[in-house]
């Protein structure tokens, strides 16, 4: 990763830092890639000429930069670096002592803010609300030919007051909590991890 750009300055360098936070882990994340007048505009690094033209040229170095943080930061996040991960990492990089520092520095003030944000931005929307469900027996159908057999009527709510009812019967209740035992079986051992 290169992390190497001359001339810009401590400040502006923990600014991109903030964008780059800001831009994929607490907006949606659908972003990814800001456009080099965003994040000039975003550091106050425009000039009068990319002002006035809005042109989206130039300034390779901090799309570069911009880049290996961001591959940076993603690997942090994805898998859980803590400061010590951090620090042994960037000690095999070519970075500036002052860049290592501010680095550090902004994983040790916004390591969890992050990986709490990255979290909800990955879970799915919207969460489950409650689940209702009742047993019926049918008696007339014109469509299936077994009558008087029993069946779960099932209605899941979900946050966004959206809801989803279905009909199962024994055998496909089976096999639902048979499924949901193993995502539950799952996400217990990725949280004991």
């Amino acid at each position: 990763m290169d992390f190497s750009i001359s001339d810009l300055s401590p400040s502006n360098f923990n600014g991109l830092l903030e964008v780059l936070s800001q831009n994929l882990f607490v907006t949606d994340g659908t972003d990814g890639k800001m456009k080099i007048l965003e994040v000039k505009q975003r550091l106050g690094l425009l000039t009068e000429d990319e002002e006035e033209e809005k042109a989206d040229e130039g300034d390779e170095e901090i799309l570069l930069l911009y880049s290996s943080l961001s591959n940076l930061l993603r690997t942090a996040v994805s898998e859980r670096w803590d400061i010590s991960v951090m620090e042994n990492y960037l000690h095999t990089c070519d970075i500036q002592e002052s860049r290592m520092g501010a680095l550090l520095g902004f994983w040790k003030r916004r390591r969890e803010e992050i990986f709490a944000s990255a979290l909800a931005i990955s879970s799915l929307r919207p969460g489950l609300e409650g689940v209702r469900w009742r047993i019926d027996h049918k008696t007339v159908s014109r469509f299936q030919e077994e009558i008087n057999q029993p069946t779960a009527i099932v209605e899941v709510k979900t946050t966004s007051g959206g809801s989803c009812s279905f009909e199962v019967d024994g055998e496909g209740m089976r096999e639902l909590v048979e499924t949901f035992e193993r995502i539950e079986e799952a996400v217990g051992g990725l949280q004991q991890t």
